[in-house]
């Protein structure tokens, strides 16, 4: 056996390195490795992963069918001839028409007045083609229906006009209250019982109402129709007045009534005495009518009546009296004096017990 020295071994050594088949594998391997880190790929760009789409045509619309246009004509059709004949039979037809009317509330005014005047506001044609008693119409011109009646008959504060289907309408009235006549620089105008003037009315001297009270405002101010011309309590108690005077005190009183200025709320009633009264609406009229039984009774005697000039009753307490010939006078009110006596009685009547 021989011995291999150390250039034997190398050179077996380099054999083995680059005659075995596994060197050229591992050659092969590294050179791609060698590839991959070369600076040539480390310096390309990389490329990109975003997806790049294509761009989206236009869509065109769909055609319809020919069947489809059809059916939409035929829809539009049904439509329209739906609206024709709705539209034909709420203005033309006579199904639709007014043919009763419903009249309430009324009591100074006739219902024959107000039906008749309503009748005559629904005659004929509208612009000259549609039925003015057709009830679509009639709920489309009820406001101007109303203002007419409100201006036919001033009487009415308040209108409200309804429909019942399918032939009548309801007219709903609240009247005014005609309280006096008030005369001053003009025309004289109805007073309702809020004080407001509503209506003109005839002069004094061709007036027939005698059964209404007249007040004649001397300071000769205009009335504005719609205007409050007096207070509430002024058209509350003057009419009142002449009526209790006659009813509780046997005082008869001309008709014409007078007063310095309608805002004052003075009263000066003439009697057929020959004496004068005033009183104030400020005062409560039983109050008033009471100071003067009492007047009559305890400091007026019947032979000073005679001489009577005036009477006025306008202050609380007080009552200031004037007979012809003389000085005015005044005097407490026995009906404040008889109450004091009264509340002294009581007090001398608890102090005993």
């Amino acid at each position: 056996m021989s011995t291999i020295g150390r250039g034997g071994v190398g050179t077996i050594v380099v054999y083995e390195l680059f005659c075995s088949p596994s060197f050229f594998v591992d050659m092969a391997f590294f050179s791609k490795r060698t590839k991959r880190s070369s600076p040539d790929v480390l310096l390309r760009p990389r490329r990109s992963r975003t997806v790049q789409k294509r761009p989206r045509e236009e869509s065109s619309s769909p055609s319809f069918p020919a069947a489809s246009v059809v059916w939409a004509w035929w829809y539009a059709f049904l439509w329209a001839a739906f609206f024709v004949a709705a539209f034909f039979v709420a203005f033309f037809s006579p199904l639709l028409r007014v043919k009763e009317y419903r009249i309430i509330g009324t009591h100074t005014v006739s219902k024959e007045a107000v039906e008749n005047r309503a009748r005559l506001l629904l005659e004929g044609k509208f612009a000259g083609l549609f039925p003015r008693n057709s009830l679509p119409l009639v709920f489309l011109r009820r406001r101007e229906i109303l203002r007419t009646l409100e201006a036919d008959f001033p009487i009415f504060r308040e209108a409200k006009l309804s429909i019942v289907f399918p032939e009548t309408i309801e007219l709903l009235f609240g009247e005014r209250e005609q309280r006096f006549l008030l005369c001053s620089g003009g025309p004289c105008f109805r007073i309702d019982e809020r004080g407001e003037a509503f209506d003109s009315a005839p002069p004094l001297s061709s007036s027939g109402e005698s059964a209404v009270s007249v007040l004649l405002d001397t300071s000769g101010k205009a009335i504005v129709r719609g205007s409050r011309s007096v207070s509430e309590s002024f058209a509350r108690e003057f009419p009142e007045a002449a009526s209790q005077l006659r009813e509780a005190l046997g005082i008869e009183t001309e008709k014409v009534v007078e007063t310095p200025s309608r805002l004052s709320n003075e009263m000066r009633f003439r009697t057929t005495e020959g004496w004068q009264l005033l009183l104030s609406a400020d005062i409560p009229l039983e109050k008033s009518l009471l100071a003067l039984r009492l007047f009559f009774s305890k400091t007026l005697s019947p032979e000073d009546r005679s001489r009577l000039d005036y009477v006025d009753l306008r202050t609380e307490k007080k009552i200031f009296y004037m007979l012809k010939g003389e000085e005015q006078k005044d005097s407490e009110s026995t009906s404040e004096q008889d109450s004091e006596k009264k509340s002294k009685e009581e007090k001398q009547t608890k102090k005993k017990k």
